[in-house]
């Protein structure tokens, strides 16, 4: 996307302008943020770079200076060397007069050597000595460092010099060795015979020509060049820190101007964006280079996403209307639903009632004698009409629920005395479906704070489904016990049982286990579902356990009245 350049609202960019004083090296969370990242990899890698340059260059300038002392040396040996040359073959001229006399005046070049030795070591702090195993004069007698050099000189003839750095006296020196064979000129003192004196009185060494006779050491002062050295070293290193500190700082700020200060504020737009805030105008970052190319296309974006979200508001508002106005209808259809069961219920209650009153007359021969086979059809019809009644009256209760229009009547009740009276009224349908009815229900429980009549009908409609589901032969139980501040009642059945997927279905209303038009067992699936809303109204829960074949257990929990005690304890019934 190809961004204008220096026109509109395009804000002009001042290198100059707003440099951090000490910006923060630290990014969020205390974690090294992108400044110390880069400032430290690159101090690192310059001051690498930078400490090996100082040390090959300090090396390079040691070596410079070694070389520098070595070629002074080299050039006091040679101008040494020439004046014992020029000595010996001008001996004659020195010992012998003009009439031809001799007359040894103690000028050989040993002799001479010597005393402008002494000369240079009086003036300065050079030294220079003609030196030798078994020195004649003792000031010549070799040091330690010229002991090893004779030695080598004595093994190695090839060897043509010895040079070294050292320290004399506790400061530095340089020390060269230049090795001396005996020539002819030798030979008059130092040759054959052995042990026989010389012109000077010493006795003679028996040398040859060629063969060693000894080395001159000259010792140079070396503290003035270490001192150089060590001046240049300093500088070396202080430009080099300063060029260092320069140039990181110079980098470092460069990268915070026109890297991170632009990239972090990117950061903070985009935060507010993820806030949602799209009115956000990226383009006003002062920002160069590739970094400009970023906020404008952030920018874009930004653009881009406030015409997607206008488009999503306009279309959640025109969905959220509809789905008020499909609420509203639906509302009212569920209004003009409940109403039409309501009236319909209420309705058919009416003659209902009078279908079983006359039925019940028709029985008791009220009206006038009736058969056997009249009195079994009256009573067909009698449980029909009761059946029917009782459906009414579920489907009645459900709708009241649901419009909001249900009340409790709670008191203080003796569960023992509600739940003996359940089972007195179903014992004799568990009776007659040849069941056995087992009541478990401890003398001392607490009272519960519940609706009786209300409480009655879900524990007549567990035991009317445990009656329903369990086939001749079988056993129901109808337990309940105490547990902190509620009270826990339970109906037990060894019927059919129900499959694991089918438990989460039957709580709601005209759900059934088996809701084929050819199932075997009656209910329109109200029961269980009325139960449900009974006991979550009174602050409780229900569940179900079971497997198929081996009996079902339904459960509910009721509140216990204050922590009252049951003052009423009596025989717990057995069916």
């Amino acid at each position: 996307r190809k961004m204008k350049r220096g026109g509109g609202n395009q804000p002009r960019f001042n290198l100059f302008r707003g440099w951090p004083a000490f910006p923060s090296l630290l990014g969020q969370g205390g974690r090294p943020g992108l400044r110390l990242i880069i400032a430290g990899g690159l101090l690192l890698v310059m001051t690498a770079v930078m400490a090996t340059n100082y040390i090959w260059t300090s090396r390079q300038q040691r070596q410079q200076a070694l070389l520098s002392l070595r070629a002074e040396a080299q050039v006091i040996t040679a101008q040494f060397m020439s004046m014992r040359a020029f000595i010996a073959a001008h001996q004659d001229r020195i010992n012998y007069d003009s009439q031809g006399r001799f007359e040894f005046k103690h000028l050989n070049p040993a002799a001479v050597g010597k005393g402008v030795a002494d000369l240079l070591r009086r003036n300065s702090d050079y030294s220079i000595k003609q030196t030798r195993l078994a020195a004649r004069d003792p000031e010549n007698a070799p040091d330690a460092f010229e002991r090893q050099a004779l030695i080598r000189f004595s093994r190695e003839p090839a060897l043509k010099e010895i040079f070294a750095p050292d320290t004399v006296n506790g400061l530095p020196v340089y020390r060269y060795l230049l090795p001396m064979y005996a020539e002819e000129a030798c030979l008059e003192c130092h040759g054959e015979p052995k042990g026989v004196p010389d012109v000077a009185g010493y006795p003679r060494e028996g040398l040859h020509r060629g063969e060693l006779a000894g080395a001159l050491s000259i010792t140079v002062p070396a503290e003035r060049f270490y001192a150089a050295l060590w001046t240049h070293r300093m500088g070396y290193l202080g430009f080099t820190l300063a060029l260092l500190l320069a140039t990181v700082l110079t980098l470092y700020l460069l990268l915070e101007r026109l890297v991170l200060r632009p990239l972090t504020q990117l950061q903070a737009l985009a935060v507010r964006m993820g806030q949602g805030d799209l009115a956000v105008d990226p383009e006003r970052i002062e920002a160069v280079g590739e970094i400009r190319e970023l906020a404008g296309e952030f920018g874009a974006m930004a653009r881009q996403l406030r015409r997607f979200y206008e488009e999503l508001e306009r279309r959640v508002q025109e969905r959220t209307a509809a789905l008020q106005e499909a609420n509203r209808q639906l509302d009212q259809a569920n209004r003009l639903q409940a109403e039409f069961l309501a009236n319909m219920t209420h309705e058919v209650r009416t003659p209902l009632t009078s279908i079983i009153a006359f039925t019940e007359l028709l029985l008791n021969q009220v009206l006038g004698e009736t058969n056997q086979e009249q009195r079994q059809a009256l009573r067909d019809i009698q449980e029909s009409a009761q059946q029917l009644l009782t459906l009414v009256n579920d489907l009645l209760d459900l709708t009241r629920i649901e419009a909001g229009r249900m009340e409790l009547h709670r008191e203080a009740v003796d569960p023992l005395d509600l739940l003996q009276s359940c089972a007195r009224t179903v014992a004799p349908l568990a009776q007659a479906a040849q069941l056995h009815l087992e009541v478990d229900v401890p003398l001392e429980l607490p009272l519960i704070d519940a609706d009786p009549d209300r409480l009655r009908q879900v524990v007549l409609n567990l035991l009317s489904n445990a009656l329903k589901f369990t086939p001749p032969g079988g056993r129901i139980c109808l337990k309940a016990r105490a547990q902190g501040e509620e009270v826990t009642v339970s109906v037990s059945d060894t019927g059919i049982g129900i499959r694991p997927e089918d438990q989460d279905l039957i709580f709601e209303k005209f759900r059934q286990v088996d809701g084929s038009a050819t199932r075997r067992y009656r209910g329109a699936g109200l029961g269980l579902a009325l139960s449900r809303h009974l006991v979550e109204m009174h602050g409780g829960r229900i569940w179900v356990r079971s497997r198929p074949g081996e009996g079902s257990t339904f459960g509910f929990t009721v509140p216990s009245w204050r922590g009252h005690r049951s003052r009423l304890p009596q025989p717990a019934a057995r069916g």
